[in-house]
């Protein structure tokens, strides 16, 4: 038995050894969505495994010395073979198409791999990210007029009183394409105080419908097709000055490049009260592609 165990530790060794110093992935990784930041760990998705080498079964021999050499010779030989074929290949796991983060990533590669003693090989894997979802995308929002101002940084909504009396907003719309969503405070107004602002911001998924809640979200998101659509979204307010009792209204809708309110590269001009985004300079759609080489590191 002494043998066949050398045997074995033999081929495992050099097997995974093998594994270890000869087998190089060559990573690729081709962004079709427009919106991949190198932001997930891509290498995750994937793993070369080794096959199970089977521990030699103990036989009990009775017969002659020269019967049991022949014998045993026999099974050492059935035995090599065994482990000759177990150790000629690695199988690597993965799914053609699956989700990691918010992106969608396709996956090209073989899915076994061949042991080539003493040769080095170069394992190519392609990565296609072919899209990313967006969830809760509100555009940040700033409007103002000689008594009000409303800042919105995408989120929460904050309220400033420039005056020096009091203010009561009464009900807050949302304007998000075509959908409104008019929300009455009733007796729960909002109060603020001269030159004061919000003392708690107000999270805006509390004053959306669930069909704004549904439009804010984008899935499948590809560049090429985002930088031709626009958004619009803005607020109407109405607030009452307490002193005069007064009912006003600020109202403001904004018209925003999707792919700049996707990607963040936007901003709003308080001064000329309008928003710049990359698309007013920059038009085109670029498709992004970088070789990495990383010896893969994940043995099972």
């Amino acid at each position: 038995m002494d043998s066949i165990n050398a045997l074995r530790s033999q081929y495992s060794s050099e097997y995974e050894s093998y594994l270890k110093n000869n087998i190089k992935i060559v990573h690729q990784i081709q962004d079709e969505s427009g919106f991949y930041k190198n932001d997930v760990n891509l290498l995750s998705l994937y793993s070369v495994n080794k096959n199970h080498i089977p521990q030699a079964i103990e036989i009990a021999f009775n017969p002659s010395v020269e019967s049991y050499k022949t014998v045993f010779n026999e099974l050492l030989k059935s035995y090599e073979d065994r482990l000759k074929s177990i150790t000629s290949n690695y199988q690597m796991h993965f799914r053609n198409s699956q989700k990691i983060g918010d992106y969608t990533v396709e996956i090209v590669a073989t899915s076994n791999i061949p042991y080539k003693k003493d040769e080095t090989q170069n394992i190519p894997v392609i990565f296609t990210i072919r899209s990313k979802d967006f969830k809760n995308i509100y555009p940040k929002y700033i409007n103002e007029d000689n008594a009000l101002r409303i800042e919105f940084d995408g989120k929460k909504i904050n309220f400033v009183n420039k005056t020096d009396n009091f203010i009561q907003i009464k009900s807050i719309s949302v304007y998000y394409n075509a959908e409104i969503s008019n929300f009455n405070l009733g007796d729960k107004a909002i109060e603020l105080p001269p030159q004061a602002s919000t003392k708690d911001p107000l999270l805006i998924d509390i004053y959306t419908t669930a069909e704004i809640k549904k439009m804010a979200n984008y899935a499948n998101a590809i560049k090429g097709i985002a930088v031709t659509q626009n958004l619009s979204f803005g607020f109407a307010i109405k607030y009452r000055l307490i002193e005069q009792n007064i009912d006003k209204t600020l109202y403001k809708q904004n018209k925003y490049n999707l792919y700049d309110v996707l990607t963040g590269t936007y901003r709003v001009d308080e001064n000329q009260q309008k928003v710049i985004g990359e698309q007013e300079t920059q038009k085109s759609s670029s498709k992004e592609s970088r070789n990495v080489n990383i010896q893969h590191k994940k043995y099972k």
